[in-house]
């Protein structure tokens, strides 16, 4: 072979995924071989040659791996010219047909021995030559025989045996899988129907496929020619029972890469409604100009020489499929679809009144195979969309007619309305997390509901988002100055104390204070370990809380948090609430000392006014918490149907 044959091998790259390549290079050899000649009985045979086995006939199983391939067409032949071709490594002799005079570098870099035997037609004599092809000739050629043939017909017999360990165990064993195969690398022959292909088992119970047969019986072709950026394609759409949607790229009529139409086309993920699978070989002159060497990829570089950006021309491609399959799909998109109102029904009304301002491909980025996250994750995006549109139509409100103003507040409203949902939901997470903490154990810690509550050991003035105050009293959602177990000292200007109030709240429950330098009410929260039971008269809540209302009064004078000093009015507005449950010490100690507590109607707390700290004290149970927060929220979350 006139070149460097074993550099050339060395570099040559077959990755153990293509271990048929070197099957498919020779039938394309023989199909070339065919393509051009006028015979009516143009034939190309495939043998399958297995290891030896003892093989149990009742078991179909039971047949030998697979250690070579013999294939034989009734071409050309290896007359003079092809002869010295195939010694050329680089040959141009097959260039129109696609050939690149590489191929049966696939045959040495998997298969141990190669034999070629063939009769050709030299000048009206009838000649044949048998010789074997390997690395160990500098042209790779070793010849045999050279004579003059009895026979009076063209046939060429490749022996291609003794496959490497490398890639004995990613070729199939059964003989219909390897004529599948075949069938798709070869399809763009198949589909001429100028070509007799069988395929011969010797070990199977039916020992001969008929591959033209097979063919006509699980595939179904439609051809087109597309035009794409001034680039004609051929597009070959296939019809079968293959599981799987494929898009395969093809050069110099071989598939050379293939993707999973899913990945662009979401319908796609399951077979069409007739249960078949479709595939699309895609073929074309830039393909054929771009496809490295081995013909197992395209070069990236050629296809910038050739000023083609791959990935919009995949695009393009793609999006013409989607619209050529538009019929066949159209039941997975209304199935698809009705799954995302379902869903948003059921799991996700926030987006209601969201989702008729999504655009189709948006909606069909959603299928009923997705994980709920995901799902969320596509409606958020819907959701941004929105939001993104609406603020770009309120920058030319100026420009815009009655029509469009009206669809502008009514996209506005919608969002809204979607954001509301979705703190209501917020909510309902919330209730049933405390429900979860409550739950949990007897020995839940107060912690642990504080930080679902408010934030700990901050300073600071939280919006309503930020924190979940409502869970006590929906008035506090609201304020200007709050200290979570923060110590006295850092806000009280004339404290030393380091007692850490849980929650102390200086503002108005509902609206800002009209003079920011004076406080107007002031609110006191006070967590204690749910099921507590160790309380006494030195140690319980009420007994903590008056301390803490006596240190505030020491002070006149508060430092907010942005560093601003603010006066405490002597007549404000004291609220204490203290979240703890009615133990037996507990209850004890409140009946013995602190009298002027009334228990509440339904029996699950107290109320009162403690005169001294002038302070208006309600003690709420955790199951009452729970209780009043559910049905505060209760007509929110039936008009969701959450």
């Amino acid at each position: 072979m006139n070149s460097n044959l074993k550099g050339r091998l060395r570099k040559y790259k077959l990755p153990k995924s293509q271990a048929l390549l070197p099957l498919f290079e020779a039938i394309i050899n023989s199909i070339d071989s065919l393509i051009d000649e006028e015979q009516s009985d143009k034939f190309v045979k495939i043998y399958l040659i297995r290891e030896e086995t003892l093989r149990d006939k009742s078991d179909k199983d039971d047949i030998g791996a697979i250690k070579g391939f013999w294939i034989e067409d009734n071409g050309l032949g290896f007359n003079n010219k092809n002869y010295k071709a195939f010694k050329e490594l680089d040959t141009l002799n097959k260039v129109a047909k696609g050939g690149k005079g590489i191929g049966r570098l696939a045959w040495l870099k998997a298969f141990d021995s190669i034999e070629i035997q063939s009769t050709y037609n030299e000048d009206n004599i009838f000649k044949e030559k048998k010789f074997k092809f390997h690395s160990q000739y500098d042209d790779g050629v070793e010849l045999e025989y050279e004579k003059i043939s009895t026979q009076k017909e063209c046939n060429t017999l490749i022996k291609i045996e003794n496959i490497k360990d490398l890639y004995a165990s990613h070729i199939a064993k059964k003989a219909e899988t390897i004529a599948n195969k075949i069938i798709e690398h070869c399809l763009y022959y198949f589909t001429l129907n100028k070509i007799n292909f069988t395929l011969f088992d010797e070990q199977a119970d039916s020992n001969l496929i008929n591959l033209n047969t097979l063919y006509t019986e699980k595939y179904k072709a439609e051809k087109e020619d597309v035009v794409i950026d001034d680039n004609t394609f051929h597009f070959i759409k296939v019809f079968s029972h293959i599981s799987e949607n494929k898009i395969l790229y093809c050069a110099d009529n071989r598939v050379v890469k293939e993707d999973k139409l899913s990945k662009h086309i979401i319908e796609l993920k399951t077979s069409l409604p007739n249960n078949d699978y479709v595939q699309y070989f895609i073929a074309g002159e830039i393909f054929n100009k771009t496809v490295n060497s081995e013909r197992t990829d395209f070069e990236s570089t050629l296809f910038n020489e050739y000023n083609v950006d791959f990935k919009k021309l995949e695009e393009k491609i793609v999006s013409h499929i989607d619209k050529n399959l538009s019929g066949e799909i159209s039941q997975q998109k209304e199935d698809n679809r009705n799954y995302l109102n379902e869903y948003v029904k059921k799991e996700a009304p926030q987006y209601k009144n969201i989702l008729r301002y999504a655009t189709d491909e948006q909606i069909r980025k959603v299928h009923k195979d997705m994980k709920a996250d995901l799902i969320d994750q596509e409606l958020f995006y819907i959701k941004q969309s929105v939001e993104k549109d609406i603020k770009k139509r309120s920058n030319e409100l100026s420009s815009l007619d009655d029509e469009n103003v009206k669809e502008l507040i009514e996209k506005v409203t919608a969002l809204n309305s979607a954001n509301l949902t979705e703190y209501i939901i917020y909510r309902k997470t919330i209730i049933g997390t405390l429900s979860k903490y409550l739950k949990v154990d007897a020995n839940s810690l107060e912690d642990d509901i504080h930080k679902l509550i408010y934030p700990m050991q901050t300073i600071d003035n939280k919006d309503y988002s930020e924190h979940n105050l409502w869970l006590i009293d929906d008035r506090l959602a609201f304020h200007s100055f709050c200290a979570s177990d923060v110590q006295f000292k850092k806000f009280l200007d004339e404290s030393k104390s380091a007692d850490r109030p849980d929650v102390l709240i200086f503002d108005k429950p509902f609206i800002y204070a009209p003079n920011k330098e004076f406080i107007t009410s002031m609110v006191l929260i006070e967590f204690k370990k749910p099921k507590r039971n160790d309380y006494n008269i030195a140690k319980n809540p009420i007994t903590q809380i008056i301390d803490y209302l006596t240190e505030i009064d020491k002070s006149e004078h508060i430092t907010d948090n942005d560093g601003l000093t603010i006066t405490i009015n002597k007549n404000t507005q004291r609220q204490v609430y203290i979240i703890a449950d009615l133990t037996s010490t507990f209850e004890n100690i409140i009946s013995r000392y602190y009298g002027w507590l009334m228990k509440s109607s339904d029996g699950t707390g107290y109320f009162g006014y403690e005169t001294s700290s002038r302070a208006y004290i309600e003690i709420i149970t955790y199951e009452k918490l729970l209780k009043d927060a559910k049905n505060r929220n209760k007509v929110f979350f039936e008009k969701l149907g959450i």
